[in-house]
């Protein structure tokens, strides 16, 4: 009895310290310090076998490696999350930013289809359909049409596969992937959207890091605005009340 009770203690004792590590990494995301953070969140999944906590830590890991520029090392840490996630509304963070790290890998069909899992899992997602919309208008044309994320289908997150994805816009010339971004419940309204039907599909299209940029930087020309509306939110990690 003695030797369960001391096994309890000590495993709620990690827990706290796995929670404590991703504090101190929230704070150093906050002040920029993306690689202090991703240390500190690395420590905490040491310390902790709690479910809720691991996730937490996991798609923080993932939001400051997509900051430090290493987005292969964020996409397999966001794939992690996705596969940990809680709920719905975990899986769709995940998926989405995972979405953004594929995006600045230059493999826009892994990004159209994490941002798909984002709005199975959740249909309202505004940020996530943007990308989706955005990201499929830009896809080599010779593809075959990807599946629909809209009518009754949205209603079964199982049928999108496990992966994770972006954060809020597409990215910017600088590659700012907001990796953070808390699913928008209301629906798209930008100059994006309008163009939903007639776009090309999701087959292994990759772009080169040249190629991306070149894309972006058009982009940027082109749709100013709508980029500027995606790419204004808010991009820090979740909080430590609903990480942990």
């Amino acid at each position: 009895m003695r030797l369960l009770i001391g096994l309890a203690l000590l495993l709620l004792l990690l827990a706290d310290d796995g929670a404590r590590q991703g504090r101190r990494g929230n704070a150093a995301y906050r002040a920029g310090r993306y690689a202090e953070a991703a240390e500190h969140y690395r420590q905490g999944l040491l310390l902790t076998q709690d479910p809720a906590t691991r996730f937490g830590l996991q798609h923080n890991l993932g939001a400051a490696l997509l900051r430090l520029g290493q987005a292969g090392s964020a996409r397999a840490a966001l794939d992690a999350a996705l596969r940990m996630a809680p709920d719905d509304a975990a899986r769709a963070r995940a998926a989405y930013n995972a979405g953004n790290a594929a995006f600045a890998e230059g493999d826009l069909q892994a990004a159209l289809h994490y941002y798909r899992t984002a709005l199975l899992a959740d249909p309202d997602f505004e940020d996530a359909r943007f990308n989706y919309e955005y990201v499929l208008r830009h896809l080599p044309p010779s593809s075959p049409p990807p599946p629909s994320v809209g009518g009754a289908e949205q209603n079964n997150p199982n049928d999108a596969d496990t992966q994770n994805t972006p954060g809020q816009g597409v990215a910017d010339g600088n590659r700012r992937h907001n990796a953070e971004r808390a699913p928008a419940q209301n629906d798209p309204s930008d100059s994006a959207a309008s163009e939903r039907q007639s776009q090309t599909p999701t087959s292994s299209a990759q772009l080169s890091p040249e190629a991306a940029a070149r894309l972006l930087d058009a982009l940027q020309r082109q749709e100013q605005e709508a980029l500027r509306r995606a790419l204004r939110l808010p991009t820090h990690p979740r909080t430590v009340k609903k990480d942990w």
